[in-house]
């Protein structure tokens, strides 16, 4: 599965939960860049609700993340 549906997959499987694009690199195993560049064009196509805040490891309040709509 493509990396983009991979993210859409997992954040429906945790739909309380919010990821930073560090976050979901991690858990795929990908460089940060590329979670980032997935994650983007997510949000801009409304597949994901994109915006700055918490993430569920306690990152920084700065960072985007990531949570299924």
């Amino acid at each position: 599965m493509p990396l983009p549906e991979d993210i859409v997959h997992f954040l429906k499987n945790h739909p309380d939960k919010a990821y930073c694009d560090d976050c979901l690199a991690e858990h795929f195993k990908v460089p940060s860049s590329e979670a980032k560049k997935a994650a983007s064009a997510l949000g801009a196509e409304d597949k994901v609700d994109r915006r700055l805040g918490p993430c569920e490891k306690k990152h920084a309040t700065d960072r985007h993340v990531n949570k299924s709509v």
